[in-house]
Order: structure tokens, then sequence, then C-alpha cells
């Protein structure tokens, strides 16, 4: 099994270390971490722009795609709401419905 974005999406990304850098990204930051409330203060979208172009490496101030829609789909079917920040983590593998359930609670709890 591959992840990632469509391939039409890489293909149309000119940019060679910028294309290179996103497949990375997409592919080895498929963990996720979830964070109580919002407590990391990010530098500012300059230097954010700056930060995320040349690394792939995880980042509390960052978040993967996959990991964006997986979780917004793991939170419409709760019945409780959570306030949380999500953060990328190493991973190859994107968590399952149960590992989100887990994180929800961890976070809540923590």
């Amino acid at each position: 099994v591959e992840y990632g974005l469509s391939r039409f999406f890489y293909d149309t990304n000119y940019d060679l270390p910028a294309a290179m850098n996103t497949m990375a990204f997409d592919k080895y930051t498929l963990g996720a971490k979830l964070t109580p409330g919002d407590p990391f203060k990010t530098p500012g979208k300059l230097w954010q722009s700056f930060s995320a172009s040349s690394s792939f490496e995880p980042s509390d101030t960052d978040t993967g795609r996959i990991a964006a829609a997986q979780v917004m789909l793991a939170v419409v079917g709760r019945e409780v709401g959570v306030d949380v920040s999500l953060s990328t983590e190493k991973g190859t593998v994107p968590p399952s419905l149960e590992d989100w359930e887990r994180m929800f609670v961890a976070a809540k709890s923590g």
C-alpha cells in the first residue's frame, strides 16, 4: 500500500527539490500526535514557509495532509468533542481509527 496524494499532484510540482520534499514528507510523516489545547507557539508564517520547504522532519507546529484528513473523519464519528492540536510524527503507516480514539482519550485525560 502506498500512501500520499494523487500522482497527478506530485507530477504538477515542477520544482524538483520541493517536489521531492513534499513526497518524502507525505511518505515518512504518516504518524500523528494529539496534544490538548493549542500550546505550540509558532514563529510566524514567513519562518514556517522557509523551514517547511527544506525539511520533512516531524514537528509540533506542522501537520501532514493525510493525518489532517484522517483526524477530521475520526472526530466526526465521536459524540464528545475535543480541543487538541495535531502534529506530525514519524511513521510509514497512518493511525487506525482505534489509534485515533486512543489518542483522543489520552489527550483529554492528559
